[in-house]
């Protein structure tokens, strides 16, 4: 994990967490956080306004949250050839969807082993989990941004729902999505057209660990299938 801040300010700070790569098949959002990292450190050292908010803010980057996943996925056929492959694309090393794996609305999870949904034998069953939930319960943070695969949108709390009626922020979630349409030509909403249940951003947003922070799904568009994976061969280094 890299912390990034003004470790010289006293001032009371606004954590917020940037994650990716849950999926082992989603290296894009892994790739884009190094990228920001790089460009965030390097730009602080110019510009007067950037070195003014991190007096105010602490940033938090976990850029590769499914190392066995993604090292597995770059040593894979190609997995549209198989739908074992295709199924295990995603899973960490025990073969299990982190982003399945936490404890909200975990109980109505996919318990088929052979799954690309499994959700693990129980909420927090592996180590990749455990260390979010304990970075979560650690640090107060304000905003959870978690980067993934697949269409381009933007997506706030909740994950297990389609509906956005249960949701107290729903409106200023709203807010937030209707200003970042001005930047972003993502489709953004509250609540999934296609609901999950047991994600970390829910699981954050519901309450659990030390704060109950703003949260967003960042949906990167998916890389080809053959084009990271597909060589047999695995090499962690292509993300850099």
């Amino acid at each position: 994990m890299a912390h990034v801040t003004d470790f010289t300010s006293i001032e009371t700070k606004h954590p917020v967490l940037f994650t990716a790569a849950l999926d082992g098949n989603a290296p894009q959002g892994s790739d884009f956080l190094l990228d920001f990292l790089d460009q965030l450190v390097e730009r602080v050292q110019e510009e007067e306004s950037l070195a003014d908010l991190l007096k105010e803010m602490e940033i938090y980057v976990v850029p590769l949250l499914n190392p066995d996943g993604l090292e597995r996925w770059l040593a894979m056929p190609d997995p549209s050839e198989s739908e074992k492959l295709s199924n295990q694309a995603p899973l960490n090393g025990n073969l299990v969807r982190l982003n399945r794996n936490f404890a909200v609305k975990w109980a109505e999870g996919n318990k088929e082993p052979a799954s690309a949904d499994y959700a693990g034998s129980e909420p927090f069953s592996e180590s990749e989990s455990q260390a979010l939930r304990n970075l979560l319960e650690d640090i107060p943070i304000s905003m959870y941004i978690n980067l993934q695969n697949g269409v381009n949108h933007i997506i706030t709390p909740w994950n297990w729902n389609t509906s956005p009626a249960s949701n107290p922020e729903k409106s200023l979630y709203e807010s937030i999505l209707s200003e970042l349409s001005l930047i972003f030509p993502y489709s953004l909403r509250v609540g999934v057209p296609q609901p999950f249940t047991g994600s970390a951003t829910d699981w954050a947003y519901e309450g659990n660990g030390d704060s109950s922070p703003l949260c967003f799904n960042f949906y990167m568009k998916d890389v080809d299938v053959g084009a990271d994976a597909g060589d047999g061969e695995s090499d962690i280094t292509e993300l850099e």
